[in-house]
């Protein structure tokens, strides 16, 4: 599909018709002088800037690369040291020897005791159970990373959306208002006709009512754009007036070719690639987990004690032990509880596919309905352009009677009025195109 109908404004089908523009142009002047102009890069920029959501999915981000260093603590050795200072209190006469019940010690005498321990155990072994936890740990990293990516395309557009709807209110309201000259202007035509008792009391009753009407018109699509705005300012988190707020077209800056949307390197897509792949190494992390563990350890203590006082006890503090030794550890069985969670595990990847299935699907249809936006409103511009340029047309041959006289000046006026509704449905038409095409740009990105 080509984009060329986007280079073709409505004032360029024809040359003619520069009346009703101009009227359009010199009416908006003075509301556009002292205007604030907002455009669509301008808001996409300050949404950006502001969006909480976007802050939050970064900050998430970075908290999913604290998971990595943590796991990555994994691999250095673990040191700990200990001081204890006690007091130990005999409650028997006589003296008895040291007692031991299970891992249970019962020490023997009063005294005074103090030791100072340090510890050391690092894993030699444990067949990739700590890789793949890194893995885990950075699968979800770039999974967060895409979804941030996912929410700012989201943002954009819907920033589209909302700015496509509020041009075309902006552009529907000044249309109105420069309609209503052009009614009250009638309006007064009829009445000095009516003086002249050339036209009686109905035609001037039928163009008050239209005055009338303008000028509800007027103030319905003012209250229109006022919400429009609003809609605008929960994104940017800035007040808008729509009494001094101007908007920009939307410019067409795509090329002219093909725009594909490749599901495959959408954000979705890589969101769900990344959790999935989480998931695997979840699984094989468990697996692993039923292997050996082979470690090392070593501990160092200091002692030191005294039956009656807490400063020789102090004093006393010398080496006592230091151990070095190699521990080897292996479940046997944990009543199936790993086996369990490993089935667990694989159905949630299983659960995953089906969410990335359906995900790409809904993405697939939302392009779908993009492109068929475009077609659509190229159809409709292409229409619209036919009945713009026959209306323009019959304005042409009303101004010639109405200079020779032939007709009067109000039939003029009104083929002007319908000239300029004619032009407000071409432009929407534009309006709504440009947006389906910057959607689809936006999607086809990834």
């Amino acid at each position: 599909m080509t984009v060329q109908w986007l280079n073709a404004r409505f004032w360029h089908l024809r040359p003619c018709g520069l009346f009703s523009i101009f009227l359009l142009a010199t009416f908006m002047m003075p509301f556009s002088a002292c205007a604030e102009t907002l455009s669509l890069q301008k808001i996409t920029d300050e949404a950006i800037q502001n969006s909480y959501a976007l802050k939050i999915a970064r900050v998430e981000a970075r908290i999913n690369r604290a998971d990595i260093n943590i796991a990555r603590a994994d691999y250095f050795p673990t040191i700990r040291a200990g001081l204890n200072i006690e007091r130990l209190k005999s409650l028997q006469n006589s003296p008895t020897q040291v007692t031991t019940i299970g891992t249970t010690v019962l020490p023997a005498g009063t005294r005074f005791q103090n030791s100072i321990s340090l510890s050391v155990n690092h894993t030699l072994l444990d067949f990739g159970v700590r890789h793949h936890k890194i893995e885990m740990a950075k699968a979800a990293t770039t999974a967060k990373i895409s979804e941030t990516n996912q929410i700012l395309r989201d943002l954009k557009i819907k920033l589209i959306e909302l700015y496509a709807d509020a041009l075309i209110s902006y552009k529907t309201m000044t249309v109105n208002q420069a309609l209503a000259l052009l009614a009250q202007k009638q309006y007064k035509i009829k009445k000095q006709l009516y003086k002249a008792g050339t036209i009686s009391t109905v035609p001037m009753a039928e163009d008050a009512i239209q005055v009338a009407q303008t000028l509800d018109n007027i103030q319905v699509y003012k209250d229109q754009y006022q919400q429009k705005l609003e809609n605008i300012s929960y994104y940017t988190h800035t007040e808008y007036n729509p009494e001094s707020t101007a908007l920009e077209d939307l410019s067409d800056d795509t090329a002219t070719k093909v725009i594909t949307v490749v599901l495959k390197q959408s954000a979705e897509a890589k969101v769900y690639d990344a959790l999935i792949a989480q998931k695997q190494h979840e699984i094989n992390s468990l697996k692993r987990q039923a292997l050996p563990n082979l470690s090392w350890y070593s501990n160092y203590y200091i002692y030191g004690f005294d039956p009656n006082h807490f400063n020789h006890s102090v004093k006393d503090l010398s080496q006592r032990t230091v151990s070095l030794g190699l521990s080897f550890s292996m479940p046997v069985f944990d009543g199936f509880k790993n086996r369990a969670t490993i089935e667990k595990a694989k159905l949630e990847k299983e659960k995953l596919q089906l969410q990335k299935d359906d995900k790409l699907a809904q993405l697939k249809n939302q392009a779908s309905l993009y492109q068929q936006q475009v077609d659509g409103y190229t159809v409709q511009l292409s229409t619209k352009a036919t009945i713009l340029n026959k209306t323009q047309d019959k304005l042409t041959m009303v101004n010639r009677l109405s200079e020779q006289k032939i007709v009067d000046q109000t039939q003029a006026i009104k083929e002007h009025m319908d000239r300029i509704q004619k032009q407000v449905d071409v432009e929407k038409s534009i309006i709504q195109g440009v947006s389906a095409l910057k959607k689809l740009k936006i999607l086809a990105e990834g």
